[in-house]
């Protein structure tokens, strides 16, 4: 995410244990000051409207939001957001450590289906590979 400049404005993780994890991991390494991680129940196992029920209490200034969180739910969101016609044809479409990045409109409180365009995702194979 430093390497790519993409350092979130805001952090919102579940509060299971695994995903406190990776968010601490992420917060840690990109060591940026005042940055928090804020811990929301609705991200944990309770649906698609939760997660964007989520989204929509995010700080309007917030320009990179990053959702740590499991699925189904968060593969349920990106073919909310960005529609499953314009997804990668795969058996698995956001494995454990996947960072999707979208171009989301610009009122977060009223998202409607395909209203967000997929500009990457990367997923933590293809970052090993590079290592090596």
């Amino acid at each position: 995410m430093l390497q790519q400049h993409l350092v979130p404005d805001y952090i919102v993780s579940s509060p299971a244990k695994r995903a406190i994890s990776t968010a601490n991991i992420a917060h840690k390494a990109l060591a940026v000051e005042g940055l928090d991680i804020m811990q929301d129940r609705r991200m944990y196992q309770e649906g698609l409207e939760s997660i964007k029920s989520v989204l929509a209490d995010c700080p309007i200034d917030a320009a990179r939001v990053l959702l740590v969180g499991h699925n189904p739910d968060l593969e349920d969101l990106l073919i909310y957001l960005v529609g499953a016609s314009r997804l990668p044809e795969t058996n698995k479409l956001l494995p454990t450590s996947s960072l999707v990045r979208m171009k989301m409109p610009e009122d977060w409180s009223t998202l409607e289906p395909g209203c967000a365009q997929l500009l990457s995702i990367t997923y933590e194979k293809s970052l090993l590979d590079e290592e090596n």
